[in-house]
């Protein structure tokens, strides 16, 4: 072979892998649910509002105060921070709904800050803050302490002159959300992100692709449905990722379940055999699981809601 047609042959290898390369691999970001790590403990708490129906509400009441034996500005400041992030991050999904009356309510929260250190080292040769905030969580069901668990954050921030060092009032927001998120994450799920990995598709439906990547998923979704060439195995993986990312996006139980179908026949036309699609469906069956639980959750706790509103209104 000459020294040209062996260019050529290389570059039509290139030319072949990068189309290739261009077609698969490529990523999108989709939302969905993160699994709550002590479920187990805290479906315990759910009750019974009305023995004559089937259903358990899931409520609790934070006690408006925390107990501290710190005392300051900070201590005050941090105070009011946590019972307002835990307040925001409980009700982001409303699996859990806050009772408006502590005094009331079945299942109650007590928090203690137990720890906090703020230490500024500001001179010609170091600008540095460390500090760190332990707060610890208790949920009582009546009398009997059900559920207690500290969490802690810690910030420690550099910098070459002083301005470029950020306030406390900064520092000690960050640690407050870091504390809560962390002990909501513990109880409930929460929303978070995930990456899906596409698969190639023919040269005439490749497109809808690049609608996912700008999150058009209802594009490409529409475009797949009215598609009438072969559909395999990387058609149905591809188009129950757009369900899934559209379902989360518009938190949407039908568009799961149409995802759901999707996934299924990806696996009878060869996903079963295929590490990505078996990946990617083992991480949407947990999102559709935990979804279909915050659903119903959701649905048993508005009768309580409805309570709520008579009783104060």
């Amino acid at each position: 072979m000459s020294n040209f047609k062996k260019y050529i042959h290389i570059f039509s290898i290139a030319i072949f892998i990068c189309f290739f390369s261009a077609c698969a691999g490529k990523k999108i970001i989709i939302d969905c649910y993160s699994a709550p790590k002590e479920y187990k403990k805290i479906e315990g708490l759910r009750s019974d509002f009305n023995s004559a129906k089937k259903f358990k509400f899931l409520s609790i009441a934070i006690y408006p105060k925390i107990e501290s034996q710190i005392r300051g500005r900070d201590i005050i400041t941090l105070e009011k921070l946590l019972i307002s992030d835990v307040k925001e991050k409980i009700t982001e999904l409303n699996f859990i709904t806050l009772e408006p009356i502590f005094e009331t309510s079945p299942n109650r929260l007590n928090l203690q800050i137990i720890d906090y250190q703020y230490r500024s080292t500001n001179n010609e040769t170091s600008n540095e803050i460390e500090c760190n905030l332990v707060v610890n969580f208790v949920i009582r069901r009546g009398a009997t302490e059900y559920y207690a668990k500290s969490y802690s954050a810690k910030e420690n921030r550099y910098a070459k002159s002083k301005q470029g060092l950020p306030g406390k009032d900064l520092l000690l927001k960050e640690m407050s959300k870091q504390c809560a998120a962390s002990f909501v994450k513990d109880i409930s799920p929460l929303k978070t992100k995930q990456l899906r990995e596409l698969k190639s598709l023919p040269g005439d439906i490749e497109y809808v692709i690049d609608y996912a990547i700008i999150r058009n998923y209802e594009g490409a979704i529409e475009a797949m449905e009215k598609y009438t060439g072969k559909k395999d195995m990387n058609f149905y993986y591809n188009l129950a990722v757009f369900y899934e990312a559209l379902a989360g996006e518009k938190e949407n139980l039908t568009l799961l379940e149409k995802a759901n179908k999707n996934y299924i026949l990806a696996m009878e036309n060869g996903g079963a055999k295929n590490d990505l699609v078996i990946s990617s469906k083992a991480r949407f069956d947990i999102f559709f699981n935990l979804f279909s639980k915050v659903e119903s959750q959701k649905n048993d706790n508005k009768e309580l809601e409805e309570h709520h509103k008579e009783v104060l209104y």
